[in-house]
Parts: C-alpha cells; structure tokens; sequence
C-alpha cells in the first residue's frame, strides 16, 4: 500500500508511490521525506509544474519497469532524472540515443 501521493501538473493528476523506495534511490526523496520540510510530514506531495506522464515514467524506471522512450520525451525524462538526483537511471534513455543512425540530417 503506498504512502506518498503525488499530485502532479496542471491536471492535478493523483499517482501514488511508497516513501522507502523512492528514499532509497535518490537523495533528493531522501531530502524531501526525512527533514523539516512540508513534505516529510504530509502524505501528499505537490508537483504542480510538473509532467505527469514524465513523472509516472520516472516512477517506472525507480520501480524497475520498462519505461518507453521516444523522440518527444527524453529529453524531459532526462531533466526530470537530473532534477530528482536520479542520474543512475539514465541507462535506458543512453540506450535509445544508441540506436539511432546518424546521419547528415541528424548530425
């Protein structure tokens, strides 16, 4: 059962996660849950400039599922991974670049 609630974007879209884990993989969470800010004592979490998709995919990737990486999100996905002190994750993304073919419209 998850004990954090982030509540992410414009749209205010509700996605729920469990403190441990994210405390165990970035010491931005670490930071956020376990000092004297607002978040440490509450069960919700504002993200209101935030992506919600880029979030839940964040989320993803902390958890160990497949994430899927396109064109049109990586480089948020990236940003997001550096914002959140998440840089260990950044495999997959690293990955993708790898597959593209370079050429002389792309260089």
């Amino acid at each position: 059962m998850s004990d954090v609630t982030f509540v992410v974007g414009p749209s205010k879209q509700r996605i729920y996660a469990h403190k441990y884990i994210l405390v165990m993989a970035s010491e931005y969470f670490y930071t956020m849950f376990n000092s004297n800010f607002t978040e440490a004592t509450q069960k919700e979490v504002v993200l209101q400039d935030d992506d919600p998709e880029v979030f839940l995919t964040i989320l993803r990737l902390i958890y160990g599922a497949k994430v899927e990486i396109t064109d049109d999100n990586i480089r948020a996905i990236y940003d997001c991974l550096q914002m959140l002190m998440l840089t260990e994750f950044t495999q997959p993304l690293i990955d993708f670049l790898k597959q593209i073919p370079i050429t002389t419209s792309n260089s």
